[in-house]
């Protein structure tokens, strides 16, 4: 298995076999505060505004239901219907550079994205392993892809 820059793959069980059981996790391996690798919200609030995205792209009126969705849902209706869509999604996982994802809220961003202390993380994924996952997919967001890979290679023992 080939892993991008963007992603890196860790075979829990077994360094060349992977059968089932990938899943994915998104976010900053570890962030900042007891035992963190510095302040992981520039990279956390991308990944939260997906969520806020994709339920503006399947159903607007349901970013209501988000903390502080109301705001953001008002902010993105008051562009032009004609580029609202590119409004939304610029920055997209990259940066919250769009005007409207100033407004999410990252508070529930430790169970929505992989993100907290070392310690944490290797919790989770111990209880990834025990409910049989055979490896992780990460993902990184944000523009420092680098110490993303390189805390989660820390947290998940690769290095």
């Amino acid at each position: 298995m080939r892993c991008s820059r963007r992603a890196i793959c860790r075979s829990l069980r077994s360094p060349t076999r992977f059968s089932t059981g990938l899943p994915s996790a998104s976010g900053p391996a570890a962030g900042g505060g007891a035992g963190g690798l510095g302040d992981p919200s520039t990279a956390v609030k991308p990944l939260i505004a997906l969520a806020y995205h994709l339920r503006y792209t399947t159903d607007p009126e349901s970013v209501k239901a988000l903390p502080n969705g109301e705001a953001g849902l008002a902010s993105v209706e008051h562009v032009d219907e004609k580029i609202r869509h590119l409004s939304v999604h610029r920055g997209h996982s990259l940066d919250s550079s769009n005007g409207h994802d100033a407004l999410v809220d990252i508070s529930a961003a430790k169970q929505m994205t992989f993100t907290g202390t070392r310690e944490a993380l290797r919790e989770r994924l111990a209880q990834l392993e025990a409910r049989g996952a055979t490896g992780i997919i990460f993902g990184t967001s944000g523009y420092d892809v680098e110490r993303e890979l390189r805390a989660y290679a820390e947290v998940a023992g690769l290095r």
